[in-house]
């Protein structure tokens, strides 16, 4: 599903904002050359997780909550439109979950039948809970992997 400009705009603020963090992994796919396929994520520790939506995450998850300290949040995997459903997106997660070596992964998502929400749970996410809405104002899920 491409996401709006406004959207795709907010993702890439939330990126620069994060390039600082030594803990950064990031993984991308090329085609001759082009960009075609980038996912991203870092450690998560609550103790850093000062802004308004983690302390909303952390509000609707409760007691669940405390399982995400000390995991790898998955923050973004985009695919080029040209390159969805040919296991692009999954290779990169994939990929991603390998580097950051790190025994627990969570995303959040919305709690909607889409592809992605197909793929994470065929890579074997599960949900965890509610989190805050998503950019596009469908309801947000969070799915944990571990």
């Amino acid at each position: 599903m491409a996401e709006p400009v406004e959207v795709a705009e907010l993702y890439a603020t939330l990126y620069d904002l994060t390039l600082d963090r030594p803990d950064l992994v990031a993984v991308t796919a090329r085609e001759v050359g082009e960009l075609v396929g980038f996912a991203y994520g870092h450690a998560w520790r609550w103790s850093e997780q000062t802004d308004e939506w983690s302390a909303d995450l952390a509000g609707r998850l409760g007691d669940d909550a405390p399982g995400l300290d000390g995991s790898f949040a998955v923050q973004l995997l985009a695919v080029h439109p040209s390159f969805t459903r040919n296991g692009l997106g999954f290779e990169l997660l994939k990929r991603l979950m390998i580097a950051s070596a790190s025994a627990v992964h969570w995303l959040a998502t919305s709690d909607l039948d889409t592809p992605a929400r197909r793929l994470y749970r065929r890579m074997g996410y599960r949900p965890l809970g509610y989190g805050p809405e998503t950019p596009s104002g469908s309801p947000g899920l969070v799915l944990i992997h571990g």
